[in-house]
């Protein structure tokens, strides 16, 4: 039996970032949810030790995609590991990646938003939590199948 927090089926975000070098890095995020419509703001959760949290932590802007079906072979490669610890995570996915302003991004997304933290990272047990302003929404394939956490049970790539 599914764990309650899973029953509801999730859609699977991929949070792309920028060292202060300009290196990118992506991951993928599940826990990430709307909490206000005027303005437009998300909470994201960060997972502790990981490039992603190091980046966010440093930085005020992130960039949020909304993965497609079509994407489900890069989940592992983004949510497996950290590029703390393999530093050549991204090599094969920058590849693939196109460019807004400083942010790395999938052309197969569904779409992304550019958000801005609103305050430092809370804490919040093995994440930290940002609040972010939506600052731009694009578009890139919205007529895509959404992936979500059914998807990957289906798939077997999650429990």
């Amino acid at each position: 039996m599914k764990k309650l927090w899973n029953m509801p089926d999730m859609p699977v975000w991929s949070v792309s970032t920028c060292d202060k070098n300009g290196m990118p890095n992506m991951n993928i995020c599940t826990y990430m949810t709307p909490v206000s419509m005027q303005p437009k703001k998300y909470v994201i959760a960060v997972y502790h030790n990981t490039k992603t949290y190091e980046n966010i932590q440093n930085g005020d802007r992130i960039l949020v995609q909304l993965l497609s079906e079509e994407q489900v072979s890069l989940v592992r490669r983004l949510g497996k590991k950290s590029t703390l610890t393999y530093p050549q995570k991204m090599n094969s996915i920058i590849k693939i990646a196109c460019k807004d302003e400083s942010f790395s991004f999938l052309p197969q997304s569904v779409g992304y938003f550019i958000l801005k933290k609103e305050s430092n990272l809370i804490p919040a047990g093995d994440h930290d939590i940002a609040i972010c302003n939506v600052e731009k929404t694009v578009y890139l394939n919205p007529l895509s199948k959404v992936l979500t956490l059914s998807y990957l049970q289906e798939k077997q790539i999650i429990a």
